[in-house]
């Protein structure tokens, strides 16, 4: 075997050790690590890790640990569940992963409208469709794109004006949406 055959069996190895400690930690949180009878799967040692990885597995493998996880966590807890699935276990997970990034703009514009749309839980979806336009409105007028732009590149005095005047767009469509 010459060198270059030796370099590409190492190689090889090398790519099977990795994947076997990376598949084996997926699998050791999914099927193996104990889950905390009090704090559910929030209080396992390697969650973070494990969203980190399952998030990057294939839907198939993704939904079955999610799935497993869920289950052991039930069984651990009593019957019950933590308040929130880990990221990545969320039934429109896959949807949401495949969306287009949003920029700086639209991230802030859409927090400030899901905190304002908190406090009334009994919005029917006309009138979440109509704050969410008045506020989207209401930036647009309030941000020039000069500085729209600039709070997308990370300036710091142009995101504090974008966030003042988003905050200030849902506090006022609030108002109107109240009534």
């Amino acid at each position: 075997m010459g060198v270059f055959g030796k370099i590409a069996g190492f190689a090889v190895v090398a790519v099977v050790a990795v994947a076997g400690v990376v598949g084996g930690k997926w699998y050791h949180t999914t099927a193996i690590e104990p889950v905390d009878p009090k704090r559910g799967v929030y209080g396992m040692e390697g969650l973070e890790i494990w969203i980190d990885l399952n998030t990057r597995m294939p839907d198939f493998a993704r939904v079955w640990a999610c799935d497993t996880l869920l289950k052991r966590e039930t069984e651990a807890m009593g019957g019950n569940n933590s308040l929130r699935k880990p990221y990545g276990c969320s039934d429109d997970f896959a949807a949401m992963r495949d969306l287009p990034p949003m920029s700086t703009v639209d991230t802030v514009r859409e927090a400030n409208i899901a905190a304002a749309l908190a406090q009334v839980p009994n919005a029917t979806a006309d009138q979440k469709q109509q704050f969410s336009a008045c506020v989207t409105a209401a930036v647009a007028q309030g941000v020039t794109a000069e500085d729209q732009a600039k709070a997308n590149a990370g300036d710091d005095a142009a995101m504090t004006a974008l966030i003042t005047a988003a905050n200030g767009a849902a506090g006022e469509c609030l108002k109107a949406l109240k009534g």
